[in-house]
């Protein structure tokens, strides 16, 4: 897959990105990725392609590392994008019994100006919805 400035490879036991203009390469093993996101730009221009990775030994239960890698793409990569993704994330798993239920952390939600934010800004219409819903569970929730 063609990404601006890089390649994106993924074979059956690596997926590589090999930088064209300084001539580096990542190469990881697919399990090691726990996350794909893909955002299309608000300009339809460009696509936005974000794996985040977990070094670990294959079955072992906590990863070593943390590693997140954005690519900029041709919104024409969609669909190589989209087929990707779905060849890479990982199958979510079931838990055994209750007892090994995951509880997540609550969910928060990160400022448009946060440094950290790494994804398109949302568009306004999906900011109104967002801003609609959570004034209606408040208001739900104080009766």
């Amino acid at each position: 897959m063609n990404c601006d400035g890089a390649t994106l490879t993924l074979t059956a036991d690596m997926l590589r990105v090999a930088f064209q203009d300084r001539n580096g390469l990542l190469e990881m093993p697919p399990y090691w990725c726990r996350r794909v996101d893909i955002q299309v730009a608000d300009d339809q221009s460009a696509i936005q392609i974000v794996l985040s990775f977990a070094p670990s030994d294959e079955g072992a239960e906590q990863p070593c590392a943390f590693v997140s890698l954005r690519l900029r793409a041709a919104v024409d990569q969609l669909d190589h994008a989209r087929a990707l993704a779905a060849r890479v994330q990982p199958e979510p798993e079931l838990p055994d019994d209750e007892s090994s239920v995951f509880l997540a952390s609550p969910l928060g939600r990160v400022p448009p100006d946060d440094p950290d934010w790494i994804c398109f800004k949302s568009p306004a219409d999906s900011e109104e919805l967002y801003t609609a819903v959570i004034e209606h569970l408040a208001v739900r929730t104080t009766d």
